[in-house]
């Protein structure tokens, strides 16, 4: 059946990677891409709301990402290198705004990303030690108010 239909895994795997980048990348389209008033802090909690409203994606990229594969790389370029690239542009605002100290855009985002997916595919350790993340509502709040501190925002 799924030959049928895809030609093969490989193919059925790259058209579910498809799905999920075309549904990120069309939420990520509401970021702001002017950062006069609360435009980062927006895009920052949009970007917590879509990883941690979906931790089985969260869980699947940080898999994905920690392998040297031919997956990786499809991951790679059709998922997290167009987030990166859109958020860098937001944060390279902040920057020459003042907003958030010297510190490369592109590595900020590649490390902001990690730790929010990290967070989100690891809640279930995390409510052992902090019982709060039981609540998703609080669990995303704690996350936004940790990655503000993490950046001094």
């Amino acid at each position: 059946m799924v030959s049928h239909g895809f030609g093969s895994k490989r193919e059925l795997w790259r058209a579910v990677i498809d799905d999920i980048a075309d549904k990120v990348l069309a939420a990520a389209q509401d970021f702001p891409e002017s950062l006069s008033g609360p435009g980062l802090d927006v895009a920052l909690d949009r970007l917590i709301d879509i990883v941690c409203d979906t931790p089985f994606l969260a869980q699947f990229v940080v898999i994905e990402a920690i392998q040297r594969t031919e997956r990786a790389e499809y991951v790679y370029e059709r998922l997290s290198l167009p987030i990166q690239r859109h958020f860098g542009r937001i944060v390279e605002a902040a920057k020459r705004e003042g907003r958030i100290g010297n510190v490369d855009p592109d590595f900020l985002v590649v490390t902001f990303l990690g730790s929010i997916a990290i967070a989100a595919a690891a809640r279930h350790l995390i409510q052992r030690s902090f019982p709060l993340a039981r609540d998703p509502g609080a669990f995303k709040r704690e996350l936004k108010r940790a990655v503000r501190t993490q950046i001094s925002i």
